[in-house]
């Protein structure tokens, strides 16, 4: 569900569900709001269906040259996939947020609220009228009258204030769904000109949302039950409405030890970087981390290395029992040695086999994770990221690395 909350999306929903059947899809929305009215009913038929709601942008795949009934506004036949980065839900999108049975709310997605905004229109009519009198008792009387035409004189639209009443209401719904008094606080005090975006504390003290689970990993869940296997777009394209969406089948497996570290490389050796360090991956002391994601390989040498440096606002935290985790596609999940140096801030180090790295090329899906022991202070995190939209040079690091695996071979 993106775009605009009009009066004439609750009916859509309903289409919908009804395709859908018995069958619990997830909703994902990514909407700057719309009317208070519509959000209210869509936010009931969500909670009616006991449906999961994710913040979650749907990138549509681009279309086949040759299918000449395909634009970027046409929905039907095509395919695509979820993206949490920069997705918003904000204003009376809320109310569908709020509908979720399981609220999700990836780190790089917003939820956004402020007052209602309330207009009166003022309309003046000039209008023609059809009239037939009559001689009645010696006085004229009209029999009839009928509008033929009618023709705007003038229109105003001024912003007035909304009523108590509207935000009584509005507090009644969240109480329904469980949502926090608070959000009622925060709506009714930030100025309709504004959003107030609900920081971490605020999604969890409102019950805004229960997890940060993404929209990639439902899918690949849902693919698993059904057993399909379609490709998951790497290219991003217009956004829609609606759409069929697709990814990869990725199989539960049993994680097995790392691989050993490479030998070091010979001198001179051609080092291929690639960075991201805007990826979220958990909580330290209740503020959000992002985590500085280097990949890197000497030419000719069997492993790839992936390097973790977790930082939030302050810099770099302790890595001191975290233990960072890795996965490619189907492939098994490799973890980096435990860190137990107290008060260390040292990078965690995942070695991949060389040929395990190269099934990026088809798959393009990558998960990454943060644990940590008992007692600590983090809190852990998890994504499932698409790698070309996080590593700009991952297309050109790939053909290096797997181009000379294969001449190897």
């Amino acid at each position: 569900m993106q775009g605009d909350i009009v009066a004439g999306t609750p009916p859509l929903l309903k289409r919908v569900l009804k395709l859908a059947g018995k069958r619990k899809l997830p909703v994902f929305v990514n909407s700057r709001g719309g009317k208070v009215e519509a959000g209210i009913t869509l936010g009931r038929l969500i909670r009616a269906n006991h449906l999961d709601v994710t913040v979650n942008k749907t990138i549509l795949d681009p279309c086949d040259p040759k299918d000449k009934k395909c634009s970027d506004n046409a929905l039907t036949g095509r395919k695509g996939s979820p993206q949490s980065y920069a997705s918003e839900c904000a204003s009376s999108c809320a109310f569908l947020l709020a509908a979720g049975e399981a609220r999700h709310v990836p780190y790089t997605a917003f939820v956004g609220v402020h007052q209602f905004t309330n207009y009166l229109t003022t309309t003046r009519y000039m209008n023609t009228y059809l009239r037939r009198r009559a001689l009645v008792n010696g006085r004229v009387v009209v029999i009839s009258q009928k509008l033929v035409k009618q023709k705007v004189i003038s229109q105003t639209i001024a912003k007035v204030a909304t009523p108590k009443s509207t935000y009584d209401r509005a507090a009644r719904y969240f109480a329904e769904m469980g949502i926090g008094d608070k959000i009622n606080a925060i709506l009714q005090t930030t100025s309709s000109d504004s959003i107030h975006w609900l920081n971490g504390d605020e999604l969890d003290s409102t019950h805004m949302m229960t997890d940060r689970e993404d929209g990639i990993s439902q899918v690949l869940a849902i693919n698993r039950e059904l057993g399909g296997k379609t490709i998951l777009a790497s290219a991003p394209a217009p956004s829609a409405p609606s759409v069929t969406i697709s990814v990869p089948t990725v199989p539960v497996v049993v994680p097995p030890a790392p691989a050993s570290p490479p030998p070091p490389a010979a001198a001179g050796a051609k080092t291929y970087v690639s960075a991201d360090s805007d990826i979220p991956l958990g909580r330290y002391h209740g503020n959000d981390v992002t985590v500085d994601v280097t990949v890197h390989q000497h030419l000719g040498t069997p492993a790839v290395i992936v390097d973790f440096t977790p930082r939030n606002a302050a810099g770099p935290i302790p890595t001191t029992s975290l233990v960072a985790g890795l996965q490619i596609g189907d492939q098994p999940r490799r973890e980096s040695p435990p860190n137990i140096t107290a008060g260390s801030v040292q990078s965690l180090t995942i070695a991949v086999p060389v040929e395990e790295f190269c099934t990026l090329r088809q798959t393009d899906v990558l998960w990454l994770d943060l644990k940590a022991g008992p007692g600590g202070a983090f809190e852990e995190g998890k994504i499932v990221l698409q790698t070309e939209s996080r590593f700009m040079t991952a297309h050109a690091m790939l053909a290096d690395i797997c181009g000379q695996a294969q001449a190897a071979k």
